[in-house]
């Protein structure tokens, strides 16, 4: 029977079938690798496997074999760059990002070929089975036909039918409206449990509607009861401000130990001096990272749950903007372009921006990473015009951490650990030693007395091992002149907090936006992230900020 079937449905649409199935198995199992003791995860990556290559079939039963074969041809990027992003993030691609081709680099390239690791090997022949029979393409019975696309129909009811079912139970809106749905922890539930095509039909749909149908008068209402105008907490004002912002910061780092010898020990000093406003942060960089945490801290505000935040915004209130007599400037790791860095620093309101390319243009340096980019800020902080705020990007600790080349013998031989978790622990070495030499160019050059050195995670890291692993990322405040016992120690924020409370440290309550977040020197209770979430957005792509002069 499997013979006769083979041989009147087309052997390319099968083992297409069969490659998508194995390649959605896996890229459930990066999610949630528990779902290989459920049988009905298996039946469902079959129902998946064969929903997505049915375009196969029906253009090989028309008998355009050219177009069946770039439908395989484009689903050998489509699968790996999927699966890559899964590993990061736990989703798909959101759909507007597959143009986003200037944001394609040595540093996404190295991500993307690290962590699709030997996936490639599975979705590489999908192009080459067209070359598998000789000869006219085999005839497909219409019959046989019509009934393989009436059961891949079945197969997507089926799973809208779980997959609405499953949201039913958490209380959540059922997707009658595409954009009603909310995505709040309930990713794996919709791939894992329920299957991957209909999370990628609503996720893709959800992409395409960035219309919110906003009131100007609500959003004003939402916004009256927050922040304060007086400056009873301007410890550091009129002190220069430097912005740290650290690359998957992992709060465990934090007097963290390999045999007694400290992985960060300039950290760790100033996380444990009384004298500094510390604090575990609970990111909330959502799930495009796009913005990372540069666009909470910046504006007080939330990135956009699923679409690409630094693409969507516009001129944007900001602490930069609060500090207006102030000069400006960012230095970064990154490339101009990546992620619409050299933009949305604009937007916020930086003076001068300096990214790799003009880094290397204009200074020579040519090799750039944490230790570079602190030297040239420590530098630049000399002729800078006084009061400055700076903000500077390290990018070391970034995933797949193979930039430092310079390996620490005792933590690459730490046996109980694995190579990435030993990579991270040697890029976070690396940088903390970074950070010491930044501190001692600012006191050789008398200017450390007179910054507030404000050092913080961008987003935490799961690519590392469970002793390392965290759900928070971490953050010191150097040179605050905050009075002992004035807070905990540490203190426990969200990093959207963070934007309120130097407005509060810096002296500066008089500027009228006061952020979404709640200053840490302030005895409130926090808002619910979903409302958050929702103003946010709201006021985001409601242009709220191109109507509102702040």
């Amino acid at each position: 029977m499997a013979m006769k079937i083979a041989k009147y449905i087309d052997i390319t649409y099968l083992l297409t079938l069969l490659i998508t199935a194995l390649i959605v198995f896996i890229f459930g199992l990066t999610i949630d690798f528990n779902a290989i003791v459920k049988p009905t995860y298996y039946v469902r990556c079959i129902m998946d496997g064969s929903i997505i290559a049915l375009p196969v079939l029906l253009a090989w039963a028309s008998l355009k074999k050219p177009l069946a074969i770039a439908i395989n041809v484009a689903l050998v990027p489509f699968l790996l760059v999927n699966y890559s992003y899964a590993t990061f993030f736990g989703n798909f691609v959101p759909l507007s990002s597959y143009l986003m081709v200037e944001n394609v680099n040595s540093l996404l390239f190295d991500n993307f070929i690290y962590s699709v690791k030997y996936c490639w090997l599975i979705v590489l022949p999908l192009p080459l089975l067209f070359f598998v029979k000789k000869g006219k393409a085999c005839r497909i019975w219409p019959i046989l036909l019509v009934a393989v696309v009436a059961l891949n129909a079945a197969f997507i009811a089926l799973e809208i039918y779980i997959a609405n079912r499953a949201l039913k139970s958490k209380g959540l809106p059922t997707y009658n409206r595409y954009t009603d749905i909310e995505f709040y922890n309930i990713d794996t539930d919709l791939i894992v449990a329920n299957g991957l095509i209909p999370y990628m039909w609503i996720y893709f749909c959800q992409q395409l509607d960035y219309t919110v149908h906003y009131d100007y008068t609500s959003i004003d209402t939402s916004l009256l009861p927050n922040g304060h105008d007086d400056n009873n907490y301007a410890f550091a004002k009129g002190k220069n401000l430097i912005i740290i912002f650290v690359e998957s910061l992992n709060s465990t780092l934090i007097n963290y130990k390999i045999g007694g010898n400290e992985v960060c020990p300039n950290l760790n000093q100033m996380f444990n001096d009384t004298a500094s406003i510390s604090a575990i942060v609970k990111p909330q960089v959502q799930l495009g990272r796009s913005s990372d945490a540069h666009f909470i801290v910046n504006t007080g505000l939330l990135p956009l749950h699923d679409k690409f935040t630094s693409k969507a915004i516009g001129p944007m209130p900001s602490i930069v903007k609060a500090l207006s007599s102030y000069s400006s400037f960012v230095a970064t790791t990154d490339e101009k372009n990546l992620w619409y860095q050299h933009a949305t620093s604009k937007f916020y309101g930086y003076q001068e921006n300096y990214y790799a390319e003009r880094l290397n243009d204009e200074y020579g340096i040519t090799h750039l990473l944490d230790k570079e980019i602190l030297k040239f800020t420590a530098n630049k902080a000399i002729s800078q015009p006084k009061p400055f705020v700076a903000q500077v990007v390290t990018i070391a600790m970034h995933f797949p951490f193979n930039r430092v080349k310079e390996k620490q013998e005792w933590i690459m031989a730490a046996d109980s650990l694995d190579n990435d978790t030993k990579r991270y622990l040697n890029s976070a070495h690396y940088f903390d030693n970074s950070l010491g030499e930044f501190i001692g160019n600012l006191k050789k050059n008398n200017l450390y007395d007179n910054c507030v050195i404000a050092i913080m995670g961008d987003h935490i890291t799961n690519k590392v091992g469970t002793t390392v692993a965290s759900s928070n990322t971490a953050m010191v405040i150097l040179n605050s002149q905050c009075p002992a016992g004035t807070l905990p120690h540490p203190v426990f924020m969200r990093q959207v907090d963070i934007y309120p409370t130097l407005l509060d440290l810096m002296g500066v309550n008089h500027y009228q936006w006061k952020g979404l977040g709640h200053s840490i020197f302030r005895p409130t209770t926090p808002n619910d992230e979903r409302v958050l979430d929702n103003l946010s957005e709201q006021l985001i792509l409601s242009e709220y900020f191109q109507h509102h002069t702040f």
